[in-house]
């Protein structure tokens, strides 16, 4: 495993090229880590559901019964999650990238045979980490030489106190509805407006203040766990979360149709780490494979699928 280091004056970002992670992102100014999960890189090797700090792929987040048709023929996928396929099966995680550092900027290559967790095409994925003054530029490059369907998103857990749990952290989002979700968290048919509910964070509010309402959508997730629809359309600052004890602020700029938002439901459960920080994952909704009437995933053989997400810490 090679781990690599590129930095600024604000910033000092370590990766490793196993799942083409981030395993620490340092805020100078502050001196403080913003990024919760294993800071041993040989850790790592044992996390097969926390995807810490991750390039998630083929398709990140869920698809509803391991299953999808694409021109008429069905694809068979893992289902690692109860029916369900999550994060691409064994997935991107836990692949081995070529990475390289060109002029403080890391380039991180997989490619993926055709047929690898299910998914048709032989597609090659290119990461680029860069850094921006206070931000962290995520760059997305996918070409395949069949028709397929993808979804990339990194699995970074935020803390920006750098400790504690994340409820009394501040969150924005930019969202009108959600897709709410079944018990196995798919999405439903119809979306959901947030407003008068626990999910509505158009006006900043800490992440725990309504975590706790009894509603139907936080009690099946354990707390948040959602895609937002988010509003407008092309490259775009989506959500800001900010550290109540630390003073940084991070705002997510995306040109994504969706984020996830995951509160740590399930670290530590209940111990000193629980929801011990939060997940802000730019992507395509959940299960759009199966779902035509959401934005779609689909990447032919003449194209080339480019994204890019910006985390930016002040």
């Amino acid at each position: 495993m090679k781990t690599f280091t590129i930095e600024n004056e604000k910033l000092r970002a370590v990766f490793i090229d196993y799942g083409a992670r981030l395993i620490s992102l340092t805020v100078k100014d502050k001196e403080i880590d913003v990024i919760y999960g294993c800071k041993n890189p040989d850790d790592m090797l044992s996390d097969k559901s926390a995807n810490f700090g991750a390039c998630v792929g083929r398709y990140a987040n869920r698809i509803a019964h391991a299953r999808f048709t694409l021109a008429g023929k069905e694809y068979l996928l893992p289902a690692n999650d109860g029916d369900n396929c999550l994060h691409g099966g064994h997935g991107f995680a836990n692949r081995y990238y070529d990475c390289k550092d060109e002029n403080n900027t890391l380039v991180c290559t997989y490619d993926s045979p055709d047929g690898e967790d299910g998914f048709p095409g032989n597609l090659r994925l290119t990461v680029t980490y860069s850094l921006q003054g206070g931000a962290l530029k995520i760059e997305y490059r996918a070409v395949c030489d069949k028709e397929t369907v993808c979804n990339f998103t990194n699995h970074s857990y935020f803390n920006l106190n750098g400790g504690g749990n994340v409820l009394s952290h501040t969150l924005f989002v930019d969202a009108d509805r959600i897709n709410p979700t079944d018990s196995q968290s798919i999405p439903l048919k119809e979306t959901m407006d947030v407003t008068g509910t626990p999910f509505d964070f158009r006006e900043p509010k800490q992440v725990g203040r309504d975590i706790g309402a009894l509603h139907e959508q936080l009690i099946l997730a354990r707390g948040y766990d959602h895609n937002y629809i988010l509003n407008g359309s092309g490259f775009r600052k989506c959500a800001r979360l900010s550290g109540d004890e630390s003073g940084i602020t991070m705002d997510v700029y995306t040109d994504q149709p969706g984020i996830q938002i995951y509160s740590g439901n399930y670290l530590g459960d209940a111990d000193e780490n629980y929801r011990g920080a939060i997940c802000l994952e730019t992507q395509h909704f959940p299960d759009t494979p199966n779902r035509p009437d959401f934005p779609s995933c689909i990447l032919m053989p003449s194209d080339e699928m480019i994204s890019v997400t910006m985390y930016e810490f002040s």
